[in-house]
């Protein structure tokens, strides 16, 4: 079960390695076509659609994903057409009232700021932002369910890619401005979503006479507690904008903004491969082989990720303020002291999946919003204390102690169902190798940024990776293991 863990890990990683790579191009472009006070606001802008998206999924995303494994294997009274239009149908009718709430709201905060002439339409095109993202997640959530990697990471990554070429575009080409940046937004949106959707209806139709209202509200029964847990969610990652914006200003939101997404593209390739790989696997081995398996499987799969987790958080810690001032220009170095604090918190958030392993297959999702709220109202109250007296160093310390508030809460609920036996001495010694790999990289310097950070990450790539295989003896069996695997003849 490891070696498919791996598999589907290598495909969302490398797919991710490529959105990644496209946030790299536009994250330079971006920070420095707009103003630190613009690139602020469309930090909170974003912060309101993650937030008018959230809603508007109605935790249907979740439940698509719970209940599949049940239908699939027969353990449901409902079938796999009612599942495939109850999900289709919901989350597109859930999207557009969200979408038009948006608007009405949107309005109104746009009335507060009228020296922003164009806000008003970029709630606008935001509102069709809403709606297309909730679809997409009703095409997306299905495809994940049925294990389909492949699919999905070419999907993501062909979206990604289609995003940046329509905003690049348009902000070169016709309007630079976050208006434009926008409005291309939506046309990508649009354009990937009705491409996903017409190939996956033609291989999973979804007939509007088998939408299935009972099948409905099961779903929601469990799916909407975590709507405010997906509110709660925001809250802990994005939520300290807010905050910053009342306490600090619009330019400490940018300052702020722009290395917490540095960390978030970098993570990306980490945390949202690791997630997407996990669940869907969880889910369907307690359905197949019951608490033992899946047991072993999350103290392996615990042990994969700090192997990989460890390095990266250590790693982007060492080169995180060389990364700033190449990709974001040297008017947002103050914002560096963050990155260590935020590059561990999203890591750490990476585990959740871990953490509430045992709610989500109990379905109780009720625990699972407790302790996102637990770790949001820990956010917010945190950033309150120690954004006064430290500044935006005060919001990074916050995200780290939040998302650990998170682990800890979903693990406390979740206790009794598994046991994580896991090797701590093994997780020692990743951090051991990752420690001598930033002392390494801590003794580069060079005349310029660039050549400072090309020179870390070249020294760090090969630091880790020989400390660890001097000193973990499981980890020279991997490498072998996979060796013999390449050798020609080998069994797959």
């Amino acid at each position: 079960m490891i070696s498919r863990l791996v598999a589907h890990f290598s495909r969302y990683s490398l797919a991710n390695v490529a959105v990644t790579l496209a946030g790299i191009i536009s994250f330079p472009i971006l920070t420095r076509i707009f103003t630190i006070s613009e690139y602020g606001l469309l930090s909170l802008v974003g912060v309101m659609l993650s937030v008018a998206v959230a809603v508007g999924k109605l935790g249907l995303q979740h439940a698509a994903l719970r209940f599949f494994s049940e239908i699939r294997a027969g353990r449901s009274p409902y079938s796999m057409a009612q599942y495939e239009a109850t999900v289709v149908y919901g989350l597109a009718a859930s999207g557009a009232v969200a979408a038009l709430l948006w608007l009405i709201w949107g309005e109104i905060f746009a009335s507060f700021r009228p020296d922003d002439a164009d806000l008003a339409w970029i709630i606008a095109a935001t509102a069709g932002l809403v709606f297309m993202q909730c679809l997409n997640s009703a095409i997306v959530n299905q495809i994940y369910a049925r294990e389909q990697s492949n699919v999905l990471s070419i999907y993501t990554v062909l979206r990604r890619y289609l995003i940046l070429a329509c905003t690049l575009g348009t902000l070169f080409l016709i309007s630079p401005t976050l208006l434009g940046f926008y409005a291309a937004m939506l046309v990508a949106e649009a354009i990937a979503t009705i491409g996903i959707a017409a190939w996956f209806l033609r291989r999973h139709p979804a007939h509007p006479s088998r939408f299935s209202p009972a099948l409905l509200l099961a779903m929601l029964a469990f799916g909407s507690p975590l709507i405010v847990s997906e509110l709660a969610s925001v809250m802990v990652s994005l939520g300290d904008r807010f905050v910053i914006q009342g306490l600090l200003g619009e330019e400490a939101v940018g300052i702020y903004s722009a290395p917490y997404n540095l960390c978030e593209y970098i993570s990306g390739v980490l945390v949202v491969a690791f997630t997407g790989a996990i669940q869907p696997m969880v889910l369907r081995l307690w359905a197949d082989k019951g608490q033992a398996d899946t047991e072993r499987f999350l103290r392996d799969a615990t042990h994969v990720y700090a192997l990989v987790a460890i390095p990266v958080a250590a790693g982007v810690s060492a080169i995180g303020a060389s990364m700033l001032a190449v990709f974001a220009s040297t008017k947002f170095a103050p914002g560096a002291v963050v990155i260590p604090w935020v590059i561990a918190g999203l890591a750490l958030h990476g585990l959740f999946p871990v953490a509430a392993a045992s709610l989500y297959v109990r379905k109780q999702s009720g625990r699972i919003l407790t302790a996102v709220l637990i770790s949001a109202v820990a956010n917010i109250v945190l950033n309150l204390l120690l954004i006064p007296p430290l500044g935006i160093l005060g919001a990074g310390i916050a995200t780290t102690a939040s998302y650990l508030a998170m682990l800890a809460s979903a693990r406390y609920f979740g206790r009794g169902l598994f046991t994580l036996d896991l090797d701590w001495l093994r997780i020692a010694r990743f951090a051991l190798a990752a420690a001598v790999m930033v002392l390494a990289v801590n003794s580069v310097a060079a005349d310029s940024h660039m050549s400072t950070l090309i020179l870390k990450i070249l020294l760090g790539m090969a630091t880790y990776p020989l400390v660890l295989l001097g000193i973990d003896r499981a980890s020279r069996e991997m490498l072998t293991g996979f060796v013999a695997r390449l050798r020609p003849g080998a069994r797959t």
